[in-house]
């Protein structure tokens, strides 16, 4: 029980990193400053909701697309790996946001706080690496809800710890993540490496 209860808190770590609610509350209380205390509750409640809708999507189809398309478990965790250094080498060094911060005064729907901001390429990815584990799949299902449920705090935080630290203080933060997040990368690459040298014996 307590290995499958670390690797749940492991696995929901990993993702809640990935999605990145610290780098992203910036941007999102940018998107809706403009809207009331109520409508900005309502806005990130619905956005939330359509981020976890997207990753269950994810979690419960990727299986059955990465099986339809002959991936190895090598090759989606080397795979996982790589597009989580580059998440990571994102983080440590930022450039320009992927998001547009015009015509602030239209209320976002789906895009671009549900997806891309919340839900991105890293996160999806993520997700189908998860759910293609054998024997994992209710552990790795709790992990990704628990990491919404983390990111979700921090959204809805977002507004306050930006007041409380500072956009420096948020940088900093985020350079710590970036720097764990490289890590967890090159472990996974390493996992997959092992993997693919054991199937070749």
């Amino acid at each position: 029980m307590s290995a499958v209860l670390a690797g749940i808190l492991t696995k929901a770590l990993q993702l809640f990193l990935v999605l990145d609610p610290i780098g992203n509350t910036g941007i999102i209380a940018t998107l809706i400053a403009g809207f009331s205390k109520e409508r900005q509750r309502v806005i990130l409640v619905r956005e939330l909701s359509i981020a976890l809708l997207i990753l269950l999507t994810v979690f419960f189809v990727g299986t059955y697309l990465l099986a339809a398309i002959g991936v190895s478990q090598a090759a989606i965790t080397i795979t996982g790996g790589v597009i989580f250094f580059l998440f990571s080498i994102s983080l440590l060094f930022p450039g320009q946001t992927v998001v547009s911060l015009r015509n602030l005064d239209e209320e976002p729907l789906i895009v671009p706080i549900a997806t891309p901001l919340i839900v991105g390429p890293s996160s999806t990815a993520t997700v189908i690496l998860f759910s293609h584990e054998p024997n994992m799949w209710l552990p790795s299902l709790v992990a990704v809800v628990l990491a919404w449920i983390l990111t979700a705090i921090i959204v809805f935080l977002g507004p306050f710890l930006l007041l409380k630290v500072g956009k420096t203080g948020m940088q900093v933060a985020e350079r710590i993540v970036g720097m764990i997040c490289t890590l967890i990368a090159v472990k996974m690459v390493l996992k997959g490496l092992k993997l693919f040298f054991a199937d070749l014996q």
